[in-house]
């Protein structure tokens, strides 16, 4: 297990994170690098989110924290804009 996120890490350096959303229910996607068009449609025919040259999934309870407090998680009760799901 370990090797993969070794190499995951080393492909991230230099990369920023280039695009960020909230998918269905508790994902959250991280993009890297250049982005480009992701093909196809929604189901409400607006665009997909831009894929990155590196993605990085999270699909649990997840949450971003500041010092002593929560600023958003998973589980947070506000609607996220442009969300993908």
């Amino acid at each position: 297990m370990t090797d993969w996120i070794e190499h995951f890490r080393a492909a991230l350096i230099g990369r920023r994170v280039s695009h960020v959303w909230r998918g269905y229910g508790s994902a959250l996607f991280l993009e890297f690098g250049a982005l480009s068009p992701s093909e196809g449609m929604r189901k409400d025919g607006s665009s997909r989110a831009p894929k990155g040259e590196l993605g990085l999934t999270i699909q649990w309870s997840w949450r971003f924290e500041v010092e002593r407090s929560i600023v958003c998680g998973s589980w947070s009760g506000e609607h996220a804009e442009g969300d993908d799901g």
